[in-house]
């Protein structure tokens, strides 16, 4: 009967997770811009590693200016509300490694807290409130942010155009007059 309990006890937790998704996660995200056409809710891919396939809870996806294409630029994996926020990191990072596009971001949340892990940098950010999720816009301009700093150090120029291309209010971060290199 011992396999009987588990095949159960697998059903009650991916009861428990769903719920966790649709009544508390779904509405936060959408609150936060995260609309239906730029996040996919259990998104399945091919993993490129074992060639196994594989679910991630969510796909966050911008949409760059004058163009009708999505670009995908987080992962978030869900745990059931009982569970440490930070449960689904490891899963959600094996996840964007799987996958053809290069992901920076990936995101472990319980329906409360959230934690960010930023795939470029390693860094783990602390514990925060599901409210303060980074919006499409907040998110962008991290990547864009970060973009300008990589082609800084690598002494490339930034103009505005290049980060501006992501989606409207990302602009602002890219208003450099300088046609010389940064080093």
């Amino acid at each position: 009967m011992i396999d009987g309990d588990l095949k159960q006890t697998d059903l009650v937790r991916r009861y428990l997770e769903k719920r966790t998704c649709t009544e508390l996660i779904d509405p936060v995200l959408e609150a936060l811009g995260w609309t239906e056409d730029l996040g996919t809710r259990e998104e399945t891919f091919i993993h490129i590693r074992d060639g196994r396939r594989r679910r991630v809870d969510y796909a966050l996806y911008v949409q760059p200016q004058n163009t009708d294409q999505l670009v995908l630029v987080a992962l978030l994996e869900a745990k059931h509300e009982g569970l440490p926020a930070d449960r689904g990191l490891t899963q959600v990072k094996n996840y964007a490694a799987g996958r053809r596009e290069r992901i920076r971001f990936v995101f472990s949340t319980n329906g409360h807290h959230f934690v960010q892990y930023d795939r470029y940098t390693k860094i783990q950010s602390d514990l925060c409130s599901l409210d303060c999720f980074p919006t499409p816009d907040k998110l962008v301009e991290q990547l864009a942010k970060s973009r300008q700093c990589e082609l800084r150090r690598s002494g490339i120029s930034i103009y505005a155009h290049v980060v501006a291309v992501w989606v409207p209010g990302c602009a602002q971060a890219s208003h450099r007059q300088n046609a010389g290199p940064h080093h």
